[in-house]
Parts: structure tokens; C-alpha cells; sequence
């Protein structure tokens, strides 16, 4: 049986409710800093918690039912593309070590691998198991704004203009992380989140691009262990 040809979700939403609802879940990082700052927290996965707990809150502003249509049960070219996703991501990263290389663009070291001595690996496994989850919502929710609020718009600009988006806010998110150095966020974390989003597009589940995102992260910090890479 053939598998049905899945569509981006179509979210009927005001531009009111996916303002707010986006304006809370990118909120939900400054909401876990100062929680984190002002109790003095020295844990990774209540922050986690937080964040992803207000995306989430923040998606449904939106749609109640988003979360269903987001994320979806994977299927074997679910499975598959996993490790497509992967290869394609690391395939950006080269681009983005290019681009750093090309445009001269100077490199903060992710302040994460600075902790990997101080937290043990289960509590950043957990940790990012949750926090991923908000990431991909703060990924998808301006994407798929584009997507649905743009529907005159020829779908193949509608895509290109929604992975631009929602690539470079995702990079402005890392803005901070990145000891502000916003060409490197914008740019070189814009162009990684990139080969995840292409996840994204070729199927159509936000679960596909989490596990891709998890993964590859996850692949990263191993390598981080032996090679301290920029990213």
C-alpha cells in the first residue's frame, strides 16, 4: 500500500495567536535563565523542563491540536531519513565550516562543552532529550507560519522564505550562547539548523527532525570529548 503524501499541518490560526504563541515559547529561554539565575539552579534538566514546557504551552496557544500534527508516529521512510537527516546535517556543518573559513568568521566556543566535567553524561542525555523538544517547536512554529500565512505565495518561495526564517531566528536564539558574536549565531548555527530543517521538509514530522537533531547533537558533544569542535 502506497503511503499517503503527507502535507505541512494547516493551522488556522489569527496572526494575534501565533504572535503570542510564538513570543512564548522563544520567551520560555529567558524564562528558564532568570528562573536558573535567580534560585541559583545547578542542574541542566529543570531548566529543560522549563523551557520546553512553555514552548509547548506556546504551540498550543496556536492550535490546540498542533502537537498531534507536528509530531507524528514514525513509519520505515520515517526511520530511514533518520540517517539520511544525519548525513545531510553533517554535510552543512562542512558548509558552515566553508563559510567560517571564507567570510573569516570568528568562532566562540559552545560554553556547553565547558560543563561536560561538571554534570554527568546521563543528566545531559535527559536534559536534552527535553530541551530538544522546545528547540524543534521554536524551529517549526515561525516555518510553518510562513507556510499557512503565505498561501498566495508560490509554495516553493514559501518554503525557501520559511527556512530562511526560521533559520535565522533559531541562529538569533544562540545569539548569547555564542558570547554574542551574531555573525556566528546568525550565519554559521543558521546554516546547521538549515540541514536539519531539510528533515523537516522531505517528511514532514517534526519527530524525524527531533531524533536528527538529537542525534547529531549528541554525535557533537561525543566528539567534543577528543576534539573540541566550534560547534
Amino acid at each position: 500500500m502506497l503511503e499517503a503524501k503527507r502535507k505541512y499541518p494547516e493551522i488556522n490560526a489569527s496572526l494575534f495567536r501565533w504572535i503570542l504563541g510564538i513570543l512564548v515559547c522563544y520567551g520560555s529561554l529567558l524564562v528558564s535563565s532568570l528562573i536558573i539565575y535567580l534560585f541559583n539552579i545547578e542542574n541542566l534538566i529543570i531548566p529543560a523542563l522549563i523551557m520546553s514546557f512553555l514552548s509547548i504551552m506556546g504551540a498550543l496557544i496556536i492550535d490546540k491540536n498542533i502537537l498531534r500534527k507536528l509530531f507524528l508516529f514514525l513509519n520505515f521512510k520515517d526511520v530511514i531519513f533518520v540517517f539520511v537527516g544525519l548525513i545531510i546535517s553533517f554535510i552543512f556543518i562542512i558548509f558552515a565550516s566553508f563559510a567560517a573559513t571564507y567570510f573569516k568568521i570568528g568562532g566562540e566556543v559552545n560554553p556547553i562543552f565547558g560543563l561536560l566535567d561538571k554534570f554527568s553524561k546521563s543528566e545531559f542525555l535527559i536534559s536534552s532529550a527535553i530541551q530538544f523538544v522546545g528547540e524543534e517547536l521554536m524551529f517549526v512554529l515561525p516555518f510553518l507560519f510562513v507556510i499557512n500565512k503565505f498561501k498566495k505565495t508560490p509554495k516553493i518561495i514559501r518554503v525557501f522564505l520559511a527556512v530562511i526564517i526560521s533559520s535565522l531566528l533559531f541562529g538569533a536564539l544562540h545569539i548569547p550562547t555564542y558570547n554574542f558574536n551574531i555573525v556566528q549565531a546568525l550565519v554559521l548555527i543558521g546554516i546547521v539548523r538549515t540541514g536539519i530543517t531539510i528533515t523537516y521538509i522531505f517528511r514532514k514530522n517534526l519527530t524525524v527532525s527531533y531524533i536528527v537533531h538529537f542525534l547529531y547533537d549528541w554525535i557533537i558533544i561525543l566528539m567534543a570529548i577528543k576534539y573540541s569542535p566550534m560547534w
